[in-house]
């Protein structure tokens, strides 16, 4: 786990963060099915699940983007990250600056070239 990312948790979530991370990284290691992601990318989706929760993160285009695996997908799957920075259950929610910079933060770290893949294990399409 990227430890920039392990530190933005543990910010928004204080003592509660290894309780968060191991449901988020079980989320993400079942529904991420492209065996090409590197850790940063890993790391950033566990932060992004720990945020947005569970079904919602299952339900995202970014995590469909990542499934489909090319670069263009990749891009897209940052962008639409960005998407989500507000709060609330509405179609248009507040902006948040907090939630905003912890979505910066997590693109930021997506989109860093990592050398260590992480080890997804690959499964077939449902």
């Amino acid at each position: 786990m990227n430890p920039e990312i392990r530190t933005l948790i543990k910010k928004y979530k204080g003592d509660g963060v290894a309780y968060g991370l191991e449901k988020s990284e079980q989320v993400v290691q079942e529904y991420v099915y492209n065996p090409n992601i590197h850790e940063n990318q890993y790391s950033a989706l566990v932060s992004f699940c720990d945020n947005v929760g569970a079904a919602a993160f299952i339900m995202s285009d970014v995590l469909r983007y990542v499934n489909e695996g090319s670069a263009t997908h990749f891009k897209l799957a940052a962008e639409n990250m960005m998407e989500w920075t507000g709060w609330g259950e509405s179609t248009n929610p507040p902006i948040s600056a907090s939630m905003r910079k912890r979505r910066e933060v997590e693109v930021r770290i997506f989109k860093t070239p990592c050398l260590v893949a992480h080890n997804v294990k690959p499964k077939k399409r449902a």
